[in-house]
């Protein structure tokens, strides 16, 4: 009797079927996702010069300072700048970072 019913649901509004299937899957897309971040992950920071890691911003900015010349709270304070602006100081530090490596590589590859 159910099977019938959802039959005839089906005939009169095909349409609307599709749109409760495509919610539904969507649902479980956003579910799975959201799996990724589940649970306690330690954290591990990259040095922005080299392949060091850290377990806290404050040892890696320590090391920053301390081997590479590079005092990003002193960089921030002087600049006064925000959180968004710090990501954006990191981002450019960082991909200033990488060209010169691509350059050192290219120069090696030339010689």
């Amino acid at each position: 009797m159910a099977s019938i019913d959802k039959q005839k649901r089906e005939e009169k509004e095909p349409y609307r079927m599709e749109e409760e299937e495509k919610d539904e899957d969507s649902e479980e897309e956003e579910e799975e996702a959201w799996d990724d971040w589940e649970g306690e992950r330690e954290s591990e920071f990259t040095c922005l010069f080299c392949d060091s890691q850290y377990s806290s911003c404050s040892s890696l900015f320590d090391h920053c300072a301390s081997l590479h010349h590079f005092d990003f709270h002193a960089i921030r304070a002087s600049l006064n700048l925000d959180f968004y602006a710090s990501f954006k100081l990191i981002n450019f530090v960082r991909s200033q970072v990488s060209l010169s490596f691509s350059f050192l590589f290219f120069c090696a590859f030339l010689s």
